[in-house]
């Protein structure tokens, strides 16, 4: 499980399942290394409301690119709590992501289950909404299909140990939060014992991630590694293909992400 940081603390480069959350409206905005630093991108529709502005996100995007290879995903715009006017905003928006390089992903909202879910068009089901919803069945059964079809799962807005718990559980592999707004200090510490805890627990730890496809050149210091071949695991959740999942490994921490899938 990885936890991203709505607001930046130097304890966040240096714990290997901490990240980032960022926003462009950040009043605190970090240098990203070139490698090394888990991130995701945000549209902070849910504080900015109406003075969102799409070609300020986007262009705000295009100059983190350099950055990607360790983006888990970039969100499209939603709306707080309505599933049916989040797809009208967010399609038109998936795919200008996707041709900037980021993973795109699709924010859930109350509702989703009881429509098309356009599943071809993202990469990432971001699982918001309000806290009654994100924490119900309907949300746990679109995590399974995001699962099944090999979708990175990220739940916002997770800003405790029973959170966290309840995240890993339905299945999701990261979660944010902004719970070291406050005593960034003490709160880290807080966090890393959060996470320690899932750790220590492998019935709560969520390794098999979704695989991506990457067209970029891995970092020096990376190694290829093959899953088994035998390993049931690892075929086309839609055709029952067997699939080759090539992951990438961190030298320095020990680290791993999916790189790349052929068929076998």
């Amino acid at each position: 499980m990885l936890w991203l940081c709505g607001v930046v603390h130097t304890s966040v480069s240096t714990h290997p399942c901490l990240g980032l959350l960022l926003t462009p409206t950040m009043g605190n905005r970090p240098s990203l290394p070139r490698f090394g630093l888990w991130w995701a991108a945000d549209t902070g529709c849910y504080r900015q409301g109406a003075r969102f502005d799409l070609a300020q996100y986007l262009t705000w995007l295009e100059r983190l690119t350099p950055q990607r290879f360790d983006c888990l995903f970039a969100t499209a715009p939603d709306v707080v709590g309505d599933a049916t006017a989040t797809l009208a905003r967010s399609l038109p928006v998936l795919p200008q992501i996707r041709a900037q390089g980021f993973d795109a992903a699709l924010v859930a909202q109350d509702g989703l289950e009881a429509l098309e879910v356009p599943w071809s068009a993202f990469d990432v089901l971001f699982i918001g909404g309000s806290t009654g919803w994100k924490l119900s069945a309907a949300a746990t059964d679109l995590i399974a299909e995001a699962q099944r079809r090999r979708r990175w799962v990220h739940m916002g807005r997770v800003n405790s140990l029973k959170r966290l718990r309840a995240a890993a559980q339905m299945g999701c592999e990261s979660a944010d939060g902004t719970f070291l707004a406050a005593a960034p200090d003490r709160n880290s510490r807080r966090v890393q014992a959060w996470l320690a805890a899932l750790e220590a627990c492998p019935s709560l730890w969520q390794p098999d991630r979704s695989w991506v496809e990457r067209e970029t050149e891995p970092p020096e210091w990376y190694e290829m590694a093959q899953q088994d071949p035998d390993d049931p695991a690892s075929d086309d959740p839609d055709t029952g293909d067997p699939l080759l999942l090539e992951y990438l490994i961190d030298s320095r921490t020990m680290a791993y992400r999916p790189w790349k899938v052929w068929p076998r």
